[in-house]
């Protein structure tokens, strides 16, 4: 299909939407937490007209002017319904309480089959808090990796192991996010534990394969993990015990119903009752501490800072001792302009190191490995109508590499510097209801930059010409990614994609 008919089909459908309608716009949010609820359902019963909120609990929905009633749902929740005159764009925030059930009457709800029939969603798992503890988990541990690799389609290497291979990919090539920032070691204690903690945890969600273009460095899965944002109403402490670590949670308001925090910290115990030798010949010990603080600006205007900080460790008695762990911040702002358009700017930084240490022929060594990723981006998302989306963004990302340092220059390996940007175009809309479709195409460049050194080699393997590179940009890589997902939806309650 040429590039003009695909610009052709895309003017169309979103010149069709509009028309005299109106938007309602807002967050969905528990009443009682204060947590924004992702994948909630406004929907307009009369008209079967629906939106889902997105990964910052926002949604937009349009609908012709008039009287409507709009119903209010999420899993475990109670339905609620806001009726209005449209004869302009509404603001209105939902907040659900949890459903209560009587002892004498019973009744299981889940999301039917046919949920993700309705949705244009594309080999996508969202998973809260409350689906991933009633999961079974080793030690009484809620873990969210090992809830990943009971989905279809992922596969481990035991039930011990944070390793995940999803649709046949590599281990290495899942994209793990906190908050929007990467991390490059996903577990404690050899796998045991996740650096997800459960208290500190929203939701998450996993895209296997077929993921939107605003992901990319990956080729595998994406897991998305949000964090709590803290309970902007009142205080909320929590203390949790299991075989292998202690948890502590603090929550609150700083400024009531406007800006609140989230602290939680979790510590291994193994290491607290012996020491290495003891009992074991190497003792593992992990720590880490999650912490948020939000800020609602005006009804428009949000900002965020996320922290994410863990470390692992072994030790020998012989003096062998291995630290790794990674450290993440976020600074990000989300802005809703009018009531369609809403938009998110973030600031991310990640680091990730590995230090060891060993005595060999009474001689103390060293090395030391990591990276760090400073990342600038913004991801705009444009909802025409309930039916039809437009997602687009950029950024860029200075990459630091860290292959090996040691006390012995001459036995170091060069330091690397890198650029990363990427930009990216996605559209996604519903021309009938039976046919779903999502494509778009991601830019990536990635480039090479900083103090180099690279040698060339004759057919013996001679050394005869050496290049170095003082500053600036030596080498340019470009990749244009299409990505296209088309979903049918069959008879009875299945689909094809």
């Amino acid at each position: 299909m040429k590039l003009t008919t695909i610009l052709s089909i895309f003017i169309l459908s979103v010149a069709s939407a509009f028309g005299q309608q109106y938007t309602i716009s807002g967050y969905v949010k528990d009443l009682a937490t204060g947590e924004v609820l992702v994948g909630a359902t406004v929907y307009d019963t009369a008209l079967q007209k629906g939106a889902t909120t997105n990964g910052y609990g926002f949604y937009s929905l349009s609908l012709p002017a008039g009287s409507h009633t709009v119903h209010c749902s999420f899993v475990g929740y109670q339905t609620v319904e806001f009726s209005a005159n449209l004869n302009g764009n509404v603001s209105h925030n939902f907040g659900l309480a949890e459903e209560t059930v009587s002892l004498e009457t019973v009744t299981v709800t889940a999301e039917g089959r046919d949920m993700a029939l309705r949705t244009n969603q594309f080999c996508e798992e969202r998973l809260t808090m409350r689906s991933i503890r009633q999961m079974p988990s080793m030690f009484g541990e809620a873990d969210v990796v090992k809830v990943v690799q009971l989905q279809s389609g992922v596969k481990t290497l035991g039930d011990g192991s944070s390793g995940m291979f999803v649709r046949g990919g590599g281990n290495d090539q899942n994209l793990i996010l906190i908050d929007e920032a990467p991390i490059y070691n996903p577990s404690h204690l050899f796998g045991l534990v996740s650096i997800f903690n459960p208290d500190a945890v929203n939701h998450v969600e996993l895209f296997k394969s077929n993921m939107p273009a605003q992901y990319g460095g990956r080729v595998s899965s994406v897991i998305d993990c949000k964090m709590k944002e803290g309970n902007p109403n009142k205080f909320d402490f929590a203390v949790g015990i299991s075989p292998l670590s202690s948890t502590l949670t603090a929550s609150g308001p700083v400024l009531r119903e406007r800006a609140s925090f989230l602290v939680s910290a979790r510590k291994s115990l193994i290491d607290l009752f012996c020491g290495a030798g003891d009992v074991f010949s190497l003792m593992p010990a992990f720590y880490d501490v999650n912490a948020k603080l939000n800020f609602q600006i005006n009804s428009r205007n949000r900002l965020f800072l996320s922290f994410y900080n863990g470390k692992d460790r072994i030790e020998s008695s012989d003096g062998f001792f291995n630290r790794w762990g990674n450290t993440s911040g976020t600074l990000r702002w989300n802005v809703n302009i009018g009531s369609r358009l809403f938009v998110n700017t973030s600031v991310i930084v990640s680091d990730y190191t590995n230090y060891m240490e060993f005595n060999e022929n009474k001689h103390k060594y060293r090395w030391e490995t990591g990276i760090t990723d400073v990342n600038l981006k913004t991801d705009l998302a444009f909802y025409i109508s309930p039916e039809n989306t437009v997602k687009a963004g950029l950024g860029t990302t200075h990459h630091h590499f860290v292959p090996g340092q040691t006390a012995d220059s001459l036995q170091s390996i060069p330091q690397i510097s890198a650029f990363e940007h990427f930009a990216y175009l996605l559209h996604d809309f519903t021309p009938v209801e039976w046919l779903g479709v999502n494509y778009g195409v991601r830019l990536s460049v990635f480039q090479n930059c900083g103090e180099a050194t690279w040698y060339e080699y004759d057919s013996e393997h001679q050394v005869v010409g050496t290049k170095k590179n003082n500053s600036g940009v030596y080498k340019t890589h470009t990749s244009v990614e299409p990505r296209v997902n088309v979903n049918f939806k069959l008879p009875a309650d299945r689909s094809l994609t």
